[in-house]
Parts: structure tokens; C-alpha cells; sequence
């Protein structure tokens, strides 16, 4: 089997089953699988001979017994695979009860040809990234070189409509730039638009192949992150935020840095009936970020319109 998911997700997506070829997009619960867990917090491969005797499912063997599960499964292998340097899945080996267990062989094997797959996959996104860059050139904000309002507007109505029908989950982030008017008061606007600039170029960078950045006013920055819950929002954020604490910013001295502020809203939402209601909910919690002390990241939970 193969299923995406990150780290810091509490569900994951199974994109294909051996034993079921048409299951597609089947959401799981990763709580209910430590080895795949396992495998993507440690980024390492998770073999387990006997899932019987193995201490990883001591705490899931009583939910097994409340639920009258029997396992089925002999031996395991998680190769977890990641792309462009960042976890993006899981690939899963299983043998039956009464088949021979998995050996150190065949678990090797499938390694070299996971790694030939995922560099196959990152040469072909980055084709396709390429054609996106070509195909969007002139829906880019010339200041900061990120999508302008019109394409961010029209991303997130494609994701609203995709999550919608697939019953799947997404993120958008509301991005705003402290201070900036100090910013221009003492450094001049044409500082102020530099900063703005190389915030834009730095934001691209950190965002994964399928999300987009787009400027959606002024000082702020609107973030659309497909497949993506509360959790890997804020993650995202962090790291942005870790990549300007890295950054020199020029006009700056010393250490200053710039600061920003988050408003997330997860898809779906019962407040969220439209692309709008998204935009709406994520000023609010942009909003609740902005009055915080610290963490300074707002988020739609407690929001309904």
C-alpha cells in the first residue's frame, strides 16, 4: 500500500491498495498504526518480523481486542518516502499470518526502488512546476513575485470545490507583515517594497510543490495548502518564521528582523459554505493572531459566522 501523510497529521491518505486496486483517497486514522507513525516522525524504514510480539502495538492491541479486530498480518515493512527533502508518505510491506515473514533482502530491494521512484517523481514536479510558472506569468504581483488576488482567488476556489467533493481537508493562511508602516516611516517605502520582495521570495521557497502564495494586500500574504489540517498550517508557519530569523533583510541592522502574525482556517469548517466565507474566516482569525502576546497565530476553530 502507499498513503500520503506528514509528521505532524493525525489522518493519512491511501492512495493505492494492493489487495484492492480501486480503493482511492481512503482516509485512516494513523493513531491506529505506530509503525507508520514511526516511520515518518524518524524518517527511517520500520521493520517488524512478528507484529505479534513487537512492543510498538503493545497499546493498540487492547483497542484491537475491544473492537474484535484479529491481525491478519504476519510481518511489516514502513519505507517512508519523501520528496524534494520533505516527508511526503509511506510505503507498506505485509505479509499473512501463515505466509514467511518478510526478509532483509526483499526489505533492501524495495528500498533502492523507492528511492529511484521519488527522484522519478521529483524530476517529473518539477517539470510540472515549471509548466505552472510559464502557464501563471502573468498573474504574478510584480512587487513580490507571488500569485496576485485574481490567481490566489481563483486557487482557492479550485481547492474549495476539490476538498468539497472529495471529502478532503485543506488549509489557507492569512499572512501579515508587522509594523510595516514603521517600517516605511523610517526607512522609505522603496525599503518597505524591498522587505515585501524578499518576504515573497522567501515564502515560495518554503511552501511545498502543490501550494500556493499569493499577495493578497498590502502587507499580506495569503497561503493555500491542500491536504493540509490545523496542525500542518501552524507547522508551516514555523517554518517560515525559522527561515526569517536565517534571513539578512536589507535596509535592516544587526538583528532586527521582521515579525508576522497567522490566521488559519481549516476546510472544512462550519462556517466555510463558500471560497468567501474562507477569506472571511481567515481575517478573523488573522485578527486573534494580531492581539496575541506571543505565538501571535489565530485560528478559525471557535469561529462560525
Amino acid at each position: 500500500s502507499f498513503l500520503f501523510a506528514t509528521p505532524w497529521e493525525r489522518y493519512g491518505r491511501v492512495a493505492a491498495v494492493c489487495e484492492k486496486p480501486a480503493t482511492r483517497d481512503l482516509r485512516v486514522d494513523l493513531y491506529r498504526y505506530p509503525e507508520i507513525r514511526q516511520a515518518l516522525q524518524t524518517e527511517a524504514t520500520v521493520f517488524i518480523p512478528d507484529l505479534e510480539r513487537d512492543r510498538l502495538f503493545a497499546d493498540i492491541r487492547p483497542l484491537w481486542q475491544e473492537l474484535g479486530v484479529t491481525a491478519d498480518v504476519r510481518s511489516i515493512a514502513v519505507i517512508p518516502v519523501a520528496l524534494h527533502g520533505r516527508p511526503a508518505g509511506a510505503f507498506l510491506l505485509r505479509t499473512g499470518r501463515n505466509d514467511p515473514p518478510l526478509g532483509e533482502d526483499q526489505l533492501a530491494f524495495a528500498e533502492r526502488l523507492l528511492q529511484a521512484t521519488a527522484r522519478l517523481l521529483e524530476t517529473e514536479e518539477r517539470r510540472a512546476s515549471q509548466a505552472r510558472r510559464q502557464a501563471s506569468a502573468q498573474v504574478r504581483d510584480l512587487l513580490t513575485g507571488c500569485a496576485n488576488l485574481e490567481a490566489l482567488d481563483r486557487r482557492l476556489d479550485e481547492e474549495f470545490q476539490r476538498a468539497r467533493r472529495y471529502a478532503l481537508s485543506f488549509s489557507f493562511v492569512l499572512l501579515d507583515v508587522d509594523h510595516l508602516k514603521r517600517f516605511n516611516e523610517r526607512l522609505g517605502t522603496e525599503a518597505g517594497d524591498r522587505l515585501l520582495g524578499q518576504l515573497g521570495a522567501l515564502l515560495q521557497q518554503e511552501v511545498r510543490a502543490p501550494d500556493l502564495v499569493g499577495r493578497y494586500g498590502g502587507d499580506e500574504f495569503g497561503v493555500v495548502l491542500p491536504e493540509t489540517d490545523v496542525a500542518g498550517a501552524r507547522a508551516s508557519i514555523a517554518r517560515v518564521r525559522r527561515q526569517i530569523e536565517a534571513q539578512v533583510f536589507e535596509g535592516l541592522d544587526g538583528e532586527e528582523r521582521p515579525t508576522i502574525s497567522g490566521g488559519v482556517v481549516t476546510f472544512p469548517h462550519p462556517g466555510a459554505n463558500t471560497p468567501s466565507d474562507i477569506f472571511l474566516l481567515a481575517e478573523a482569525a488573522l485578527q486573534q493572531g494580531k492581539a496575541q502576546v506571543d505565538g501571535r497565530i489565530g485560528t478559525a476553530d471557535s469561529i462560525a459566522r
